[in-house]
């Protein structure tokens, strides 16, 4: 039997053969899904990579009827959608909140490194400070624990070099001494007499 011998015969018998072949096609699927997924996932990688300026042009020339369809969907279908969101919500509570929590938690570490950063330390360089002042304020003493907020970076605004850290309270008040001796001193000895 030659090649085109065969492919006739096997277009014969899946036209013969149809459900036994969806039969087939489904067990298959089903026992394969995760390589069946990869190479779809790498086939969409390949086309979309060969066709981004011909998606590009795509979504410019039909973006103003993209919006006119999307807007007259939400007209239309405006009381469905609030309803399925009240209904998900109320179901998944849980998972909404914890999703809240994650977001909040994430913000805040992404904050403290962008806050790192003008300082030019890293998360583990502060941490490094950190264990070496045991958890407390360079100044007063106090321990992370006793405060509200964590302690913050007290460099020299004129070097920029990193001196330690300190409890807001402390940092405020070099902050507005401006880092001037004379004047702390001053205001320890008005301390003292008064």
């Amino acid at each position: 039997m030659n090649k085109e011998e065969r492919k006739e015969y096997e277009k014969q018998w899946r036209i013969a053969n149809k459900e036994k072949k969806k039969g087939y096609d489904k067990k298959y699927c089903n026992t394969h899904k995760k390589e069946i997924g990869k190479r779809q996932k790498k086939y969409h990688k390949q086309w979309y990579a060969k066709n981004k300026e011909k998606i590009k042009k795509c979504n410019a020339n039909h973006k103003e009827e993209k919006k006119e369809y999307n807007k007259q969907y939400y007209d239309n279908n405006n009381t469905d959608l609030k309803n399925y969101q009240k209904e998900y919500r109320k179901n998944n509570k849980e998972k909404i909140n914890q999703y809240r929590m994650n977001r909040k938690e994430l913000r805040k570490q992404q904050h403290r490194i962008l806050n790192l950063k003008q300082y030019g330390i890293t998360p583990e360089q502060y941490n490094e400070i950190f264990d070496k002042q045991n958890g407390c304020c360079n100044i007063c003493g106090k321990h992370q624990s006793e405060l509200k907020r964590i302690l913050c970076v007290d460099h020299n605004h004129e070097t920029g070099k990193v001196r330690g850290l300190l409890c807001s309270k402390c940092n405020f008040i070099l902050g507005n001494a401006n880092d001037d001796i004379t004047l702390l001193l001053k205001a320890i000895e008005y301390l003292k007499n008064n």
